[in-house]
């Protein structure tokens, strides 16, 4: 019903976190987030396995950014980059396999080894 995204939103705008927080999650998640605060950054989470799809659905709910799956196309990251979206990777543990999702237009990877990526 929406009930626990207005509570992570209420959260975000009371601490003053709206700067460094993000909402991220499925299509009922970005509709409810949408509708309830639009200032607060929303992240689509939705199709990650068909870019291209993700990328419709993140502009459909006005998100700033979306994670991909390592199934990233160089050709989806330019067309997320054409969107203005901030392009996100699930995920790269390794230097070298992490450097070529940047070199495709990844913005930002995630990691687990943030000490072993810190030099990308």
């Amino acid at each position: 019903d929406g009930s626990l995204v207005n509570l992570v939103c209420d959260e975000i705008m009371s601490r003053e976190l709206t700067e460094v927080a993000y909402i991220a999650g499925t299509e009922a998640v970005l509709e409810a987030a949408l509708a309830y605060a639009p200032d607060i950054t929303r992240c689509c989470l939705s199709a990650q396995t068909t870019p291209e799809s993700q990328i419709d659905l993140a502009v459909r709910y006005a998100c700033k950014r979306l994670q991909f799956s390592r199934k990233v196309t160089a050709e989806a990251a330019a067309k997320a980059e054409e969107a203005g979206l901030i392009r996100n990777l699930f995920w790269s543990d390794d230097l070298e396999d992490a450097r070529a999702y940047v070199e495709m237009g990844i913005d930002v990877v995630l990691t687990n080894r943030a000490n072993v990526l810190s030099d990308l």
